[in-house]
């Protein structure tokens, strides 16, 4: 196992790797990481890293990790779940089940993105990093049992900022960005107003449907979860009769 001086020692020299660690956002990921990774006896044996190995051979070994965005997806989804208490990682295994039935039923129309495995890939991984952002967020803001009030909500918009900041340094790609920072772009209509107003791309406002469906069957400390058929009567009134919206509703009802 990684000893702590150890362990600070390459996180200083990650950082003098990757040159763009240099604020409070990324370099908290990059401890993240790390973190992780010294917990995780098996993985680092799995990917031969080696606290003795020369600090050349360890960096070239973190890229490996590094590059592979199921890993970070991942990594980012089990600290959300530590950092937001709301957030339940069980309710993710049911997205990514509701993720696959969707694209199947239809017949998977993303052909810009790639085969239907990459498809799934790409949007199981944008579902858990669209709102990556909030991890810069005051912790305090997800903890309240009150509705926020105006300057609380002022300083969760800048999660959509830290969120941009964070797929692309993070670089998680294109494709996954573009149906993130999209979702983002839209987000305040998905939950201020109606979807009907929303102009957000296909992929973006599946990305959205299901965000909202996420919320609303997820404890808040504000309030109980909704039922999952009354999270789907919610959305229903709040979206256009889109036949792929309508379809997506319909998926997501048959896999409750």
């Amino acid at each position: 196992m990684f000893k702590e001086s150890k362990n600070n020692y390459y996180i200083e020299k990650i950082k003098i790797k990757y040159e763009w660690i240099q604020n409070e956002a990324t370099n908290k990921l990059s401890n993240i990481f790390l973190e992780l990774l010294k917990n995780e006896e098996k993985r680092i044996n799995n990917s031969g890293l080696r606290i003795d190995d020369e600090p050349f051979e360890l960096l070239k070994k973190f890229d490996e990790i590094f590059l592979n965005i199921e890993f970070k997806s991942n990594v980012l989804l089990k600290y959300l779940c530590i950092y937001d208490s709301s957030i339940k990682i069980n309710l993710y295994f049911h997205i990514d089940f509701i993720i696959e039935k969707i694209l199947k039923e239809l017949d998977y129309p993303f052909t810009n993105i790639g085969n239907p495995m990459v498809q799934q890939k790409i949007f199981k991984i944008a579902f858990r990093v669209h709102n990556i952002g909030k991890l810069l967020i005051p912790k305090v803001l997800f903890d309240k049992n009150v509705i926020l009030e105006d300057g609380d909500k002022i300083i969760l918009e800048k999660q959509i900022f830290y969120t941009k900041e964070l797929l692309e340094n993070l670089k998680f790609g294109k494709q996954i960005s573009d149906i993130c920072l999209d979702a983002n772009n839209n987000i305040s209509e998905c939950y201020l107003s109606d979807m009907k107003k929303c102009n957000a791309s296909k992929s973006s406002k599946m990305v959205l449907i299901l965000d909202k469906y996420f919320a609303l069957i997820s404890d808040k400390p504000y309030r109980k979860c909704f039922s999952k058929v009354e999270a789907i009567d919610i959305i229903r009134k709040d979206i256009d009769a889109d036949d792929d919206n309508m379809k997506i509703l319909d998926i997501i009802k048959e896999s409750i």
